[in-house]
C-alpha cells in the first residue's frame, strides 16, 4: 500500500497548509523571518510529514502515534499564528482563513485516529 496517504484528503489539506503557511510567512516582517517564521515552517511540514511517515509503519498503533504528534504540530501551529495575529504579523482575515483550515485538518486527524483505533480494537 505504498503511497496510499497520497490519497488521503488530511494529507492533501495537510500540504495546502504548508502552501498556506509560506505565503503567510512572506508577509512577516524581515526581523520576524528568523523566528515564528522558521517555527511556522517546521511545524506546518511536520504535519503531513507525519501522515506520510506514520502510514508506512507496521503497526496501527504506530500510525496512531504519528497522527498524534501531526495533532501536536496543529496545535503548535494554532499557538504560532495567534502569537502573529496579537503582534499584528498578520491580517485578522487571514489568521481567520488560516484558522479554519487548521481546525478542518484538525478534525480529520481526529476522525482517522478514532477510526484506527476502532479497527485496532
Amino acid at each position: 500500500m505504498r503511497g496510499y496517504y497520497k490519497k488521503l484528503s488530511v494529507y492533501q489539506d495537510a500540504l495546502s497548509l504548508v502552501d498556506m503557511s509560506y505565503v503567510m510567512i512572506q508577509t512577516f516582517p524581515v526581523w520576524e523571518k528568523n523566528n515564528l517564521s522558521d517555527q511556522l515552517r517546521r511545524a506546518s511540514t511536520s504535519v503531513a510529514l507525519n501522515i506520510a511517515e506514520g502510514s508506512g509503519r507496521q503497526s496501527t498503533r504506530d500510525y496512531i502515534k504519528f497522527l498524534q504528534i501531526a495533532l501536536g504540530s496543529i496545535n503548535e501551529i494554532e499557538a504560532i499564528t495567534e502569537i502573529a495575529r496579537r503582534q499584528n504579523l498578520v491580517l485578522e482575515i487571514t489568521y481567520q482563513k488560516f484558522s479554519r483550515h487548521l481546525s478542518k485538518i484538525r478534525w480529520k486527524l481526529i476522525r482517522l485516529i478514532k477510526s484506527l483505533q476502532i479497527k485496532e480494537e
